[in-house]
């Protein structure tokens, strides 16, 4: 019997740290998110425009699918230009530090904006992101606030849609809000909206009641969302789509979740909600006293795939002649982590920091994002705040890892004594394997301390992976040379000799210099360590170098630099302790065979 209980032991321990860190993010985590519901039953005859507008009855604890307020006209069926979208109604122009665009006075719509400080790609002079489009165009995305009358929409809906007039102001900026109107049937609101120099927008509204008689109005928000082409799949690392939050729960759906349920309904006092991409978002956030129900609906699919996101607030009654004071706030724009943070913190938003993803061990994810953060405004480069860290992460574990070191030194210093005992016994393979245990004792080795500087990697690996896939501020930020985006896969592809031919292999043999550069590494590492006394584990380790590469090809740059220069400095410090304890610093390149397997007792050779 050979000595697989070290190889093994170490293989398991690694695979299932990694399934514990990913699989329980992937499953349990972000944060207490609630379970979906069971599925609405759709509603014959239920418009994409009437889903638009909620009608509250908070007073029987449910927004009931609307079914009567169809309006004729309401359906987009065909699509425009964005550009030609935003010529056809009027708008009052949006210019700030952070967003550029403008706010459509039909229905009082946030239908246009850009964000001026990111850019699709990572060089400077490409466009820059679109959060939010018309309606009538491709890939529309839009938020509006308003009320429902006795269960009406002010406003009406869909091309039966009033426009506001303008009060005050030509062009809303940080300096300057506008005040814009609404006269309706039996209510005028009068609404100022206001903008900082980054994201948060406030709508303050004035209601009067000019009935004659008293009304029920309840305020709602509506984020919708329309797909032209294939919906965007949430990623494993980060979480897009619905993001909730209610009665101090997380709530998190996916688009595909929100197709399956179909309408799903929550009621809360105070929260928010909204849809979260990647690294942007829009979230409505009404007062956080508010009594609320929201929804997450999937709209009818007239040839576009749409998602709804709204919330209605617990209706008030008021008398003739009555006003009702009511403000809200928007959140539209990338989810900068200083940014949130500082709007939980000013707003007084419960959770909004959750919108980051970062994940159910966000006790070590977020922590390294910000020695990150520190590193960075003192050296000014996120890569070579990524080696820093790495060097900072060596020192920490040293101690560990130093010991771990020292006990391959002499695990391989005891290679020849290994052998006799093989060679003893290599007709009792209990007898063998407990001769092998008692020399362990003696010389006081752990033969699965090996595995430790493997196992401490990964909980850095993971946490590091997830700053890079979900925080902002890594997102197109250049290390040197090629390297221009540390969140994205290395460029160059070593089966094209790096660009030197002209074609493009498929995406599994893009294998990047960085890829290449992290499995020498790991080889020369593995060429450090004992050999295997087994053949058979002996060509399986070779391989995992190979393998590692092409795992690691399509992680993100700044992952893969976090790994090469990890392995370098455990190479640096294992050369050093084997110095130290008189083992020669030699690469193996061939492993002992075993007496079990080969007939000849030759001394193997190193």
């Amino acid at each position: 019997m050979e000595d697989k209980s070290g190889f093994k032991n170490t293989l398991l321990a690694v695979i299932l740290s990694a399934i514990v860190l990913f699989a329980w993010d992937y499953f349990l985590g972000p944060r207490a998110s609630v379970a979906p519901t069971q599925k609405t039953a759709s509603v014959p005859g239920t418009t994409q425009e009437s889903v638009n507008a909620p009608v509250s009855s908070l007073q029987t604890g449910a927004i009931p699918d609307p079914v009567d307020n169809k309006i004729p006209g309401q359906e987009v069926t065909q699509r425009i230009s964005r550009d030609v979208a935003l010529t056809e109604e009027p708008r009052i122009p949006i210019q700030t530090p952070s967003l550029r665009g403008s706010l459509n006075l039909k229905e009082g719509r946030f239908d246009d904006l850009l964000l001026v400080k990111h850019r699709i790609e990572a060089p400077k002079n490409s466009s820059p992101v679109i959060l939010l489009s018309p309606k009538q165009a491709n890939d529309s995305y839009y938020a509006v606030f308003g009320y429902n009358v006795g269960g009406v929409p002010l406003t009406g809906a869909g091309d039966q849609a009033g426009l506001w007039k303008i009060v005050k102001g030509d062009q809303l900026t940080p300096q300057t809000p506008v005040i814009i109107e609404y006269q309706g049937k039996k209510a005028i609101v009068r609404r100022t909206v206001s903008v900082d120099d980054q994201y948060m927008f406030t709508v303050q509204d004035e209601l009067v009641n000019q009935s004659d008689q008293p009304i029920s109005v309840s305020p709602y928000g509506i984020v919708k969302r329309e797909f032209t082409g294939p919906i965007p799949a949430s990623e494993y690392v980060v979480h897009t789509g619905l993001v909730a939050r209610a009665d101090g729960a997380l709530i998190e759906r996916t688009a595909d979740d929100i197709e399956e349920i179909g309408t799903e309904k929550f009621v809360s006092s105070g929260g928010w909600v909204g849809w979260t991409d990647k690294y942007w978002m829009t979230t409505m956030i009404p007062p956080q006293n508010a009594k609320l129900e929201m929804r997450a609906v999937n709209l009818p699919n007239n040839g576009f795939a749409g998602k709804q996101i709204d919330y209605v607030t617990q209706a008030v009654t008021l008398k003739p002649g009555e006003k009702f004071n009511y403000r809200q706030e928007f959140f539209a724009g990338a989810k900068s982590v200083e940014a949130i943070e500082a709007y939980r913190d000013k707003h007084k938003i419960e959770g909004f920091e959750y919108t980051v993803d970062w994940g159910w061990f966000w006790f070590f994810t977020k922590p390294i994002f910000h020695v990150l953060q520190v590193i960075y405004k003192f050296v000014g480069n996120f890569g070579v705040a990524i080696l820093i860290l790495t060097f900072l992460m060596k020192l920490l574990f040293f101690p560990l890892a130093n010991k771990s070191y020292q006990a391959m030194s002499k695990m391989k210093a005891l290679q020849p004594e290994m052998e006799k005992i093989r060679t003893k016994n290599a007709d009792d393979p209990v007898k063998q394997q407990q001769a092998l245990i008692e020399l362990y004792k003696k010389e006081k080795i752990n033969p699965v301390a090996g595995c430790w500087p493997l196992l401490l990697q990964i909980p850095v690996f993971y946490a590091l992976y997830k700053v890079l896939n979900v925080t902002l501020d890594l997102r197109h930020a250049p290390f040197f040379g090629w390297i221009q985006d540390l969140s994205a896969k290395d460029p160059s592809n070593l089966f094209n000799l790096f660009g030197l031919l002209p074609f493009t292999p498929p995406d599994f043999l893009h294998v990047g210099i960085l890829p290449v550069l992290m499995g020498i590494t790991m080889w020369v590492q593995q060429k450090l360590n004992p050999a295997p006394p087994d053949p058979t584990q002996a060509k399986i380790m070779e391989f995992f170098p190979l393998i590692f590469t092409f795992i690691l090809a399509p992680f993100a740059a700044g992952l893969v630099i976090y790994w090469t220069f990890s392995n370098l400095l455990s190479i640096l410090q294992q050369a050093l302790i084997m110095k130290k304890s008189g083992v020669p610093v030699k690469l193996h390149f061939k492993s002992e065979s075993s007496p079990a397997t080969v007939n000849d007792n030759k001394k193997p050779k190193g």
